[in-house]
């Protein structure tokens, strides 16, 4: 296995809320499906670029902006160019949809049941983040 980073190296917990899903299906076909059953509209995005020790890792990035301007991201676990890398606290998972602006309860639950009803999403799991002692840190019950 390549390298690994730490959640807090790749994505930010201010003000974004974090959906992660398990599949055996590639990135295009996850994207197709959301927008099938969900009525969104996902389209690949330029990759994801991070660079860490001067190597530059590339992540599948899909985006959708809705009509309320909410912009949706679904971007691979994994590096798809580069370096093998994974984001260790994540790792069992496949992708994870980024939302700039968290939704309310109740859209979260009727998110998370659609989600739940297609058939090549083996698992969705949202992200929660708490504070402790003042430094961030990801709760995932599991």
């Amino acid at each position: 296995m390549g390298q690994t980073l730490n959640f807090q190296d790749f994505f930010s917990p201010e003000n974004n809320q974090y959906f992660l899903i398990s599949t055996n299906e590639a990135g295009y076909k996850i994207a197709w499906s959301l927008n099938k059953n969900l009525q969104m509209h996902f389209c690949r995005a330029a990759d994801h670029e991070l660079t860490i020790k001067n190597t530059t890792h590339y992540f599948e990035l899909f985006e959708y902006e809705d009509s309320s301007e909410q912009i949706w991201k679904l971007v691979k676990t994994k590096s798809i160019k580069g370096a093998p890398i994974a984001i260790r606290e994540i790792s069992i998972f496949d992708f994870i949809i980024i939302l700039q602006n968290p939704l309310d309860k109740k859209n979260k639950i009727d998110f998370i049941r659609k989600i739940k009803s297609i058939s090549m999403i083996r698992l969705i799991q949202e992200l929660k983040f708490e504070k402790f002692s003042g430094k961030t840190v990801y709760n995932l019950p599991i």
